[in-house]
């Protein structure tokens, strides 16, 4: 089951009866607004890709009809990233309804409201090039991941000013639609939430003017965020809406093309602060936040969008450890220094952080690893996680 909550403009507005839409033709830009009510609306995706959505008000219906069986099943609270256009969010969310068995409300903002390339220039490639050399791993997967970079950049570069504008515009609402399911959806188990990508600066927005979020949640998940690290001491607010027993996950892999196209846009722009949040190595938050280190790992590559993967198709620890998380099971993670357990092993650290124990203690006899390996123990872990110059990698270091 997906029901759809919006703040993307429709082509007709439910008017004291529910309106049938084609999911195809939900709009580009933000709904219209007035003054400073939120434009969202709330609908039942059905079979034949269409969404049933609800009037203003009389959205409880549409949750009263839900069967005891879809309640008692876990819930996802989903806000995508950058890029999206209707069908493209739809896809994402059936995608981790079918792999992880969960029902699955989305918010749909509009995150891809221009679609234009650009001309491109020889200094913007030296500025690319130069920012990810020294990343750990062969030269062939480096220059893999700069073509990646550089085709994404040229495709999507126009379209990061206003689907910014539109994720700082569509704070209130996000926070409407939480508000929404806690007043509506009665679940067995709070929904967990999960933020990908560019929804995190939507999300950094929305929790600006608030202490916490209306709802509590059975554990959320901070998917790849695109938004910037240093500084981001705001996710402490996060841990005030989590529930009983509930836990806060930040993801990472360094070599993600679509947040390392995000850094190098900035870095382009000539902006400070590059880093972003999924990518982060140094800039880690102290506190109740569990840091999960997907970098280097088999079939993690230069991955965006794990969460939507099948088994098959990604790394299984990864998939075992979120599907875990997102039906709110035990994680299974170790919960003591420099132990593994459920393929990952706890860094000797002063932060909750984790990393794949196969790259942390690779089979002697499988030299395969050796090539994807830059970190072969927990003490050299440890003196890269300390700025260790000797060892040739300090937080200013890793991205020249």
């Amino acid at each position: 089951m997906i029901i759809v909550i919006t703040n993307r403009k429709l082509p007709q507005i439910p008017d004291g009866q529910s309106v049938l839409t084609d999911v195809s033709a939900l709009g580009d830009v933000l709904g219209d607004r007035q003054g400073d009510e939120d434009v969202i609306y709330c609908g039942l995706l059905t079979d034949d890709n269409k969404i049933d959505f609800q009037a203003k008000g009389s959205e409880s219906p549409l949750f009263e009809n839900i069967a005891q069986t879809e309640l008692d099943k876990p819930w996802v609270f989903f806000v995508h990233g950058f890029n999206q256009d209707p069908q493209s969010n739809i896809d994402k969310a059936k995608d981790l309804s079918k792999y992880h068995g969960v029902n699955v409300i989305a918010f749909a903002w509009p995150s891809h409201p221009l679609d234009e390339s650009m001309d491109w220039d020889d200094a913007r490639n030296t500025v690319i090039k130069g920012l990810f050399r020294g990343l750990p791993g062969s030269a062939i997967l480096t220059n893999l991941l700069i073509e990646k970079v550089t085709s994404f950049l040229k495709d999507k570069w126009n379209n990061y000013p206003p689907a910014i504008a539109n994720a700082e515009n569509s704070k209130n609402d996000l926070l409407a639609a939480l508000m929404l399911i806690k007043d509506n959806l009665k679940t067995k188990k709070p929904p967990v939430l999960l933020v990908h990508s560019m929804g995190n600066y939507l999300l950094e927005n929305a929790l600006h003017d608030v202490d916490t979020l209306p709802i509590k949640f059975s554990n959320v998940v901070m998917h790849q965020a695109d938004a910037t690290s240093p500084g981001y001491t705001w996710v402490k607010k996060v841990n005030a809406c989590l529930g009983s027993s509930a836990k806060f996950y930040i993801t990472i892999n360094v070599p993600d093309y679509v947040l390392g196209a995000s850094t190098a846009r900035r870095a382009i722009l000539g902006e400070e602060k590059t880093e972003r949040i999924g990518q982060i190595c140094f800039d880690f938050v102290e506190g109740d936040i569990h840091y999960l280190d997907f970098t280097d790992g088999i079939w993690v590559d230069n991955e965006h969008e794990f969460f939507r993967l099948p088994k098959d198709k990604t790394n299984d620890y990864v998939f075992e450890c979120l599907d875990n998380i997102l039906k709110a099971k035990a994680d299974q993670l170790p919960t003591e220094n420099s132990k593994s357990s459920a393929g990952f092993t706890k860094m000797p650290t002063t932060v909750s952080l984790y990393r794949l124990e196969d790259l942390i203690h690779p089979a002697d006899e499988d030299e395969r690893l050796e090539d994807i390996v830059p970190i072969k123990s927990l003490d050299e872990f440890n003196r890269k996680l300390q700025g260790d110059k000797d060892n040739g990698l300090n937080g200013d270091e890793f991205y020249e």
